[in-house]
């Protein structure tokens, strides 16, 4: 039976990332699985419940700093590659609730492939069952030119998100790492169509999964609170240089939204305006001299 490793990337929720585990714990039982629990150095006694309630259950990795949702996939994927021996990888938060069927239904899809794909993506629900707008596939042509895989129920995307994504380790030692630079915002986009563009992904509608965020409201700068509104460098920096390396026309349009979005902070933000247009025209200055390096498994 192939070997999945199921890698969770924490920081400071406790509460959620136990009923994460509990969850996994359901799948590991009827399937050849391992979990990892990769923690960006929590502060609120992660390391001690983890210890104290799931010692046998998971493997825990510290990163020893917060790294950011994108450097604790790049950390965990590199650290089980190295030290484990597994086919595929099924990639989630902490706030990321697994469903009875959510994995076999991926094994399934892979041996009806026969590992001949990147990546498989779970349909993302938010509490209340409706989509999660974060978390949704990007469908293209390749969906329709690949319509007879329609009728075995999966489907060819373009990208997905890091909520319950499934890889295969072929498919991570050609194309690389996740870019540990982005940190937050946009890592799966990119990585997800790296990885399309090696081997191609597909949607599982079978397998679904439970995304408990707050709300389920997309990323809009123009009315966040101030707190969060710096983190947005992040998420137009990291798009600008995805379709620039991916889709010379997808950026040129991103560009032009960009710069209406500056406006639109201008002129519809209700506080903090010149702050909510600065971090995107930061953004737009800084995007072109940002050319990460991807990391391969084994460099050092």
């Amino acid at each position: 039976m192939k070997k999945t490793a199921a890698i969770v990337v924490t920081y400071n929720r406790k509460k959620l990332l136990t009923e994460c585990i509990d969850n996994l714990l359901k799948s590991k039982k009827k399937n050849n699985l391992e979990i990892y629990i990769i923690d960006n150095a929590s502060t609120d006694g992660t390391k001690e419940m983890i210890e104290k309630e799931y010692s046998k259950d998971v493997k825990y990795v510290n990163t020893g700093s917060n790294l950011g949702g994108a450097g604790g996939f790049n950390y965990g994927i590199r650290y089980v590659c190295e030290n484990d021996n597994v086919d595929y990888l099924w990639i989630m938060d902490d706030d990321t609730m697994v469903q009875e069927k959510t994995l076999s239904s991926f094994l399934d899809k892979a041996k009806l492939l026969k590992d001949n794909f990147s990546f498989l993506s779970s349909i993302a629900l938010w509490t209340d069952n409706s989509l999660c707008d974060m978390n949704i596939q990007s469908v293209g042509r390749k969906a329709i030119e690949e319509y007879k895989t329609i009728s075995d129920g999966i489907i060819c995307i373009n990208s997905a998100s890091f909520v319950s994504c499934f890889i295969t380790v072929d498919a991570v030692k050609h194309v690389g790492l996740p870019i540990k630079e982005f940190f937050i915002y946009g890592d799966d986009f990119e990585y997800t169509k790296r990885l399309s563009s090696y081997k191609k992904g597909y949607l599982v509608p079978s397998s679904t999964v439970i995304h408990k965020m707050p709300s389920n409201k997309g990323i809009n700068v123009v009315d966040i609170e101030e707190a969060k509104i710096d983190r947005y460098f992040y998420n137009f920096r990291n798009l600008l240089y995805t379709y620039r390396k991916h889709d010379r026309k997808e950026y040129k349009v991103y560009k032009l939204k960009s710069y209406y979005m500056i406006f639109k902070c201008l002129f519809k933000a209700k506080t903090h305006k010149f702050k909510r247009a600065g971090v995107i025209l930061k953004a737009l200055r800084k995007h072109k001299r940002f050319n990460p390096t991807i990391e391969y498994v084994g460099d050092r």
